[in-house]
Parts: C-alpha cells; sequence; structure tokens
C-alpha cells in the first residue's frame, strides 16, 4: 500500500515538474517577445518624435512671433504689389444690366461711324456687333448682374483695340471674339466608362472647401481680332497695342495674304511703227514696255504701290492683378 503511495506521489511530482518547466519556457518566450515589442515601440516613439520636431520647426515662442511679422510684412508688400499693378488694369464702368446695354448700343455706334469715317468695311455693315453678338441680336435678355463688371471691362479692350485699328486705317474689321471658344464635347466611346460628374470628389480626394486657397497674382482674358490691313497699318496697330497703358501681351499674330506679293507687269496696247507711219488703223498688239519708254506705273511689280490687303487674326491677353476687382474706371 506504502509502495503504491510514493508512485502516486512520484507521479504527482514529475506532472508538477512538468508544468513548471512548460510555464517557465512558455514565460522566457513572453518574456522575449515583450522585450523586442518594447525597443520596437521606443523606436517608434522615436521616430514620430523626429517627425513632429521636423515639422515644427519653431516650437520656441519668439520664434512663432518672429514668423508672424514676417508674414505679415509678406502679405503687405503683395497688397503694394497688386496696388502698383493695378494701375494699368482696366475696371469696371458699369454694374447694372440695364445701364450696360445703353453704354453697348452706344458705344457700337460710336465706332460703327467711326468705321465708315476711316472707310473700314464691317463684317455686316451696321450689324457688326463688336464680339457682344449674344447680348445685341434680337429678343436677347439682358446680361445677368454678377457678369456685368466683366462684360464693361471686356468692353473698354474691344473699344481700345477697334479705335486703334480704325486709326491705323484698317481695310476691314472681320471678327472680334472674346475670351476662348466654347469647348465641344466628346460622344463617349461604345463601351467606355462614364467619366464621374464634376463636382463629385473621388474617395480619399479633398473637396472644393477642403482644399487650401491658391493666391493667384494675375489672371487674363483673351481677345481675337480678325481684320485686314496693310502692313504699315499693321506695325501701327501692333505699336499701339505694345505701348497702351492697359496690361496687354500680343500672344499671336496669325498673317494670310489676300493677293500675290508680286503681280505681272503691265501690258502696253500699240501699233507696229510701220502701221503708224502709214497711218493704217490696225488693231494694236499688246506688249510689254521696259526701261525709260514705260510708265512707271507699268514697271512696278511689287511693294507698297501694289501692295494688297492682308487678312489678319490678332490674339491679345489683357491681365487682371489680384483676387478682388478694382471698381475704379478706365
Amino acid at each position: 500500500m506504502r509502495g503504491k503511495l510514493n508512485i502516486l506521489v512520484l507521479a504527482v511530482m514529475v506532472v508538477v515538474l512538468a508544468m513548471f518547466g512548460t510555464s517557465g519556457f512558455l514565460l522566457f518566450q513572453g518574456i522575449a517577445k515583450f522585450s523586442a515589442s518594447e525597443k520596437k515601440a521606443r523606436k517608434l516613439l522615436r521616430e514620430i518624435t523626429r517627425y513632429y520636431e521636423k515639422s515644427n520647426p519653431f516650437p520656441v515662442p519668439p520664434n512663432v512671433e518672429r514668423k508672424q511679422e514676417n508674414a505679415e510684412k509678406l502679405e503687405t508688400w503683395y497688397s503694394q504689389l497688386t496696388d502698383e499693378l493695378r494701375k494699368g488694369e482696366v475696371g469696371a464702368v458699369e454694374g447694372s444690366p440695364s445701364k450696360f446695354m445703353s453704354l453697348l448700343t452706344k458705344t457700337r455706334n460710336v465706332l460703327v461711324a467711326k468705321a465708315k469715317k476711316s472707310d473700314i468695311k464691317l463684317a455686316g455693315s451696321d450689324e457688326f456687333a463688336f464680339g457682344f453678338g449674344e447680348y445685341l441680336a434680337e429678343k436677347s435678355n439682358l446680361p445677368d448682374k454678377p457678369a456685368v463688371p466683366d462684360l464693361s471691362r471686356d468692353l473698354v479692350v474691344i473699344y481700345e483695340i477697334s479705335k486703334a485699328l480704325m486709326e491705323a486705317k484698317a481695310t476691314s474689321i472681320e471678327d472680334i471674339r472674346r475670351g476662348d471658344p466654347p469647348a465641344k464635347r466628346k460622344r463617349p466611346k461604345p463601351g467606355s466608362r462614364p467619366r464621374p460628374k464634376p463636382g463629385k470628389p473621388k474617395p480619399g480626394e479633398l473637396t472644393d472647401t477642403e482644399k487650401p486657397e491658391k493666391l493667384s497674382l494675375y489672371t487674363k482674358r483673351k481677345f481675337t481680332f480678325v481684320f485686314t490691313c496693310r502692313e504699315r497699318a499693321l506695325l501701327q496697330v501692333l505699336n499701339a497695342v505694345s505701348k497702351h497703358k492697359m496690361y496687354m501681351e500680343i500672344s499671336s499674330v496669325e498673317l494670310k495674304r489676300t493677293a500675290p506679293d508680286v503681280v505681272e507687269p503691265a501690258k502696253v496696247e500699240k501699233l507696229s511703227s510701220e502701221e503708224t507711219a502709214a497711218g493704217v488703223s490696225a488693231a494694236p498688239t499688246a506688249s510689254l514696255l521696259t526701261g525709260p519708254q514705260a510708265r512707271p506705273d507699268a514697271r512696278i511689280v511689287s511693294g507698297p504701290g501694289v501692295e494688297t490687303p492682308m487678312r489678319v487674326s490678332l490674339e491679345i491677353h489683357v491681365y487682371r492683378f489680384g483676387r478682388e476687382a478694382t471698381d475704379e474706371k478706365s
């Protein structure tokens, strides 16, 4: 009986020792993993601290105050710069739709009268709209009130350039366009995925209200003038645009000739010497006279004397500075 009890006690002790050994082994593994995790945590903490210090280079209050002072100076200098640049900017003339339409009609009539006085042909004669066809057409609606200031600025620019064309004695004014032509919508190809509608951001993309505000120094407006003139008149127009008080840039000039640059010499009809001596009235023959015996107009084949007007497409960019529009009249 005692022997069985000893065997039982021995078995229990072996089991307990095995349990202690297993627990010790597991505890040792746990301590090793904890030590590795602690080292990793400390490393990550150091990296986070380094990133934070890098993104916040002015944690000291005096440096923060200096940074704010510098920002205020920069804003002041920026404001002074835009104020100086706006001195040559086209200002809004009218803010009321009805007053703008009255001004537009009056300005169009003045330009039509100037064109007649300068013998300049207008496409469509008295119906030429000088780029405002959508407002001068029959049964057209008044412009929206928010658009009136920009329309009045466009009217000032078109008046100034049109006046320069008339003073330069251009031959004709064919077309005037404001801004870029409306883009044509492309039809989706069969089987292609439709594009997301504008205004709905993609997942993870910032909305327009969440995006940081961009500070633009200037904006520009494009104008295109299509007209015909001779070389001297074109140079006069380009000089007038370049030295104008408004901030304008000639972005492109396209020239297209309407006739050959060199014409054939004039042909002179004359009788032969024998027929002239005999007094015979015969059909005259056409020949080219050269040298002193030819008339001056018969010898001219190129140059200003026989120059024909060329078709010009002049593209101009007019600049405005700063985010806020000035209300001063030009």
